[in-house]
């Protein structure tokens, strides 16, 4: 039995109304896709920490700071240091970085490598170090004890106004200094580190 002219007629209406449907949807479906790639893409960089090295990190944070907020610096300590930017630490001259930044020897211990940026003219201004902190090491107890070397630290000259920690995935900062140049720091540090572990405080004198 074959269809009646009517029934072709119908069927070919429907069919119409089925294509064109679909054409006016198919846009909104791409555009639905492409939002979501987008919006992951984004999620996805929003969320990036790498850094090949604890020099890698201090510098993306140096460079988050604005130029206006820097102190006159001095990168790394010993003979070997920058005055334009934070410079890698020699972990042999475990001394001379324990009394330069304030850390105890077992985080110099506990690091792979480290960085280091100061005020050139005056370290208890603002300093700041990072760590890349090896494998297995309990963050929470170091954390404990390089607050505790801060707060019994005996301070020369300058007296700093606050210090704060950032530890994020192997990573960690150490910073203090007087507040007016430590805030833009830590504001940079925050944007870098977006979701590190802050311990901070006060000194008193």
């Amino acid at each position: 039995m074959y269809p009646t002219p009517s029934f072709r007629h119908s069927i070919s209406k429907a069919a119409k109304l089925a294509l064109s449907s679909l054409l006016v949807f198919s846009p909104m479906v791409g555009l639905a896709g492409c939002t979501q790639n987008v919006s992951s893409e984004v999620s996805s960089d929003e969320k990036a920490f790498d850094f090949s090295d604890s020099q890698a990190l201090l510098m993306a944070i140096w460079e988050k700071e604005n130029d206006e907020d820097k102190p006159m610096i001095i990168g790394g300590v010993g003979e070997n240091v920058s005055e334009s930017e934070p410079l890698a630490l020699d972990l042999s001259a475990e001394d001379q970085l324990r009394a330069a930044l304030v850390v105890p020897e077992s985080l110099i211990k506990d690091s792979v490598d480290g960085a280091s940026v100061m005020n050139g003219m005056m370290a208890n201004s603002f300093t700041a170090s990072a760590w890349q902190l090896k494998d297995g090491v309990d963050t929470s107890a170091l954390l404990e004890k390089i607050e505790q070397g801060l707060l019994d630290n005996h301070w020369m000259c300058t007296f700093p106004d606050e210090y704060d920690l950032f530890l994020q995935d192997n990573f960690l900062v150490v910073s203090f200094g007087q507040t007016g140049q430590i805030e833009p720091f830590v504001k940079a540090v925050k944007e870098v580190m977006t979701n590190a572990v802050m311990v901070s405080g006060k000194f008193e004198e």
